[in-house]
């Protein structure tokens, strides 16, 4: 009888740690040598050539999207840009002078005026006006009218003239932007590469940028789970500083379409608002799975 009793609570007991883990194990699935990640990780170059005349961060400042980070030397771009407004000005005050076609206009009707007169006064009163005079009138009017249309022509040229100058100052304007180097993203300043009076050629890095406020948790699993484990799986990711147990939500982003050596990659993001947690730490992630 208690051979029996003893065969009854082992069997109870097994029944029940069985019935524990495999809604664990199917419900999730756990990476214990995750780490954190910054992925927008950007090392800053210039664009141009020139001399470092300013630096506007340090190591450690947080700074926002479009922030100045350092200038370069830009007296003479300033000067091209400043020519080119004044070139612009000037074309757009020639493009809407309408003088010259205005004129040759107003020429034109008087000329042909005179000319119908003529004719008329000839169709009245024959020989009044000599053939001459006519042949002389009708020159005058049609030099009037090519004037004309030279003018329009002309009037367009400017227009077009105005248009061009409009984006030369355009391309002034980028240069002289271009000598002061702006943080694409917002972050945190990791590092800084130049020092003032510094000659930088383009494409030379500036700074390196790191944003702290998305980061993701990498992590590896077994072949068996790729089908289970999709992008959007709500997760957790748990570390350990000195004492204190931290875990924070994650959701996965990414799941690698590759296994290799029966292993794939998943990352899951981590929001950081607080900058609470610190890319490079170590702990586990854990991915739920779908029932």
């Amino acid at each position: 009888m208690m051979t029996r009793n003893v065969l009854c609570i082992s069997l109870l007991t097994i029944l029940c740690f069985s019935a524990n883990l495999p809604v664990l194990g199917q419900n999730r699935v756990e990476y214990k040598d995750a780490r954190i990640v910054a992925f927008q990780n950007t090392i800053i170059a210039s664009e141009a050539p020139g001399i470092v005349k300013g630096i506007e961060v340090k190591p450690g400042s947080l700074i926002p999207q479009d922030e100045p980070l350092v200038r370069l030397n830009s007296e003479l771009f300033q000067a091209e840009y400043d020519v080119a407004v004044l070139e612009e000005e000037i074309a757009k005050l020639q493009a809407t002078n309408r003088v010259n076609l205005d004129f040759a206009q107003k020429s034109a009707e008087v000329s042909d005026r005179t000319l119908r007169k003529s004719m008329e006064a000839n169709q009245q009163y024959a020989r009044t006006i000599p053939s001459t005079e006519i042949e002389r009138l009708r020159l005058q009017y049609d030099q009037a009218r090519l004037s004309g249309d030279q003018a329009a022509m002309e009037l367009d040229v400017a227009r077009w003239t105005s248009k061009l100058k409009a984006r030369t100052k355009d391309a002034a304007q980028i240069k002289l932007d271009n000598r002061i180097i702006r943080a694409p993203i917002s972050g945190t300043i990791a590092q800084v590469h130049v020092q003032l009076g510094q000659w930088v050629n383009a494409g030379d890095p500036i700074v390196r940028i790191v944003d702290l406020k998305k980061l993701r948790v990498e992590g590896y699993f077994q072949q068996e789970f790729i089908r289970k484990i999709k992008t959007g799986n709500s997760g957790s990711f748990e570390y350990k500083i000195g004492d204190e147990v931290v875990q924070a939500a994650v959701k996965v982003i990414f799941v690698s379409p590759e296994v290799v050596e029966g292993i794939f990659q998943v990352w899951a993001e981590l929001d950081n608002p607080n900058l609470i947690h610190i890319p490079g730490v170590q702990g586990k992630l854990a991915i739920e799975l779908p029932n």
